[in-house]
């Protein structure tokens, strides 16, 4: 998704795909809008969706909207200043489990968990000591990441020059398929391959999608060599187009 974007551009998609009658990117959209507003503590927003919804049923191969049932449901709970569920925390981490920890949109959940985490403590409900620890990583991450993004929007994971290996993630975007050979390595995996100055760079297409992937580059010698690649990956960046063939994350 677009971070740049707020909840109600996502309920003004949702309501353009509903006329155009593309009811599941309608859910998906109210889907993002929920996430983000609530992360944002926009409850009355959240609660607005909800009667949004119905005007979808029976429409969608979805049989319900995945983060909206979830956020309608707290959000609820909260304005009632009623008690959270004891399983609340599972409950988030399986619904917003499809969103990878390494992608920008987990600003979204760390923000989101803070509010109920924030809000269960309020009401002496208990949290799981392991919740704060992984608060702390991911914003400690989510901070490197948005230093990082000042100059580039390649995020280097891993490196080993010694061996020529180096492993990362862009984001913000699709790579354009135009620039790369296609080849299929596995049985249904196709890889996207750039060559950069004698470096063979990797892009699993499976794992990419409209705000990012992941690239395995081999043959890189140096800091200087791997500049290179990140600044052919930077360039090869499409931002800010819809991703159609999606599930919900």
């Amino acid at each position: 998704m677009n971070l740049n974007e707020n909840e109600d551009t996502y309920i003004k998609k949702a309501l353009e795909e509903k006329e155009k009658g593309n009811y599941d990117d309608a859910v998906y959209y109210l889907d993002w809008a929920s996430l983000v507003a609530f992360s944002n503590g926009n409850l009355e927003k959240v609660m607005e969706i909800e009667k949004l919804l119905p005007e979808l049923e029976g429409k969608t191969e979805y049989e319900s909207s995945l983060f909206a049932n979830f956020f309608i449901k707290v959000t609820s709970l909260m304005l009632k200043n009623e008690k959270l569920p004891n399983d609340v925390v599972d409950e988030f981490f399986r619904v917003v489990g499809c969103i990878e920890e390494i992608k920008e949109d987990i600003k979204y959940v760390v923000s989101a968990l803070k509010i109920i985490i924030d809000y269960m403590e309020s009401k002496n409900q208990e949290v799981p000591n392991w919740i704060y620890e992984w608060i702390k990583d991911k914003e400690e991450f989510i901070n490197e990441m948005e230093s990082i993004k000042k100059g580039s929007n390649v995020i280097i994971m891993s490196k080993n020059f010694k061996k020529g290996t180096v492993m990362g993630n862009f984001i913000g975007g699709m790579l354009n398929k135009s620039k790369m050979k296609i080849v299929e390595k596995l049985p249904n995996m196709e890889f996207g391959i750039i060559e950069v100055d004698g470096a063979v760079i990797e892009i699993p297409l499976k794992a990419m999608n409209f705000t990012g992937g992941i690239f395995i580059a081999n043959g890189v010698r140096d800091e200087e060599h791997l500049k290179k690649i990140i600044k052919v990956i930077d360039n090869l960046i499409e931002k800010n187009i819809v991703w159609h063939d999606r599930g919900r994350c």
